[in-house]
């Protein structure tokens, strides 16, 4: 539950981090930035972006990958794990997805080949991201696309 927990807020620190740049430095206050829930969560948030940004390199030999894909029926996300030569050495993965209707929410993924959560999605364009964290200490954003509902 701990390293949900860290990871989970190192996301929310990354997405604000990352998005600091696009921020008004002219306004005269800004949201409080301690404001980090410790579980998944299924609310607005600041960070919060539909536009993917690109995904980090991983050193040689330790690449990982994730997939995504939204179901025709029920608009479900399944965010997949797909392992890579670099397996050995991830820690923890976290999905984090970025719902057209405003929420974000993130889940945790088993580290192993195959490991997948399902998310309930919109019908609209969704934005998913996969970060792991490696037992060095180093965190990768290894998948950052949109998943589109299609009717059928």
């Amino acid at each position: 539950m701990n390293k949900i927990t860290l990871s989970i807020v190192f996301l929310i620190i990354v997405s604000l981090t990352l998005t600091a740049g696009c921020s008004d430095y002219g306004s005269p206050s800004s949201p409080a930035e301690g404001t980090a829930t410790t579980a998944p969560t299924s609310s607005q948030q600041s960070g919060f972006s539909l536009v993917p940004t690109p995904n980090d390199k991983m050193p040689s030999g330790h690449e990982v990958g994730a997939k995504a894909f939204k179901d025709p029926i029920n608009a479900v996300l399944n965010v997949e794990f797909t392992g890579g030569a670099g397996l050995y050495m991830v820690d923890s993965v976290v999905s984090t997805v970025y719902l057209s209707d405003g929420r974000i929410v993130t889940e945790s993924i088993e580290p192993q080949m195959g490991g997948d959560v399902e998310i309930q999605g919109t019908k609209g364009e969704d934005r998913v991201t996969v970060t792991v964290n490696m037992v060095d200490g180093q965190s990768y954003k290894i998948f950052d696309e949109i998943v589109t509902y299609r009717d059928k």
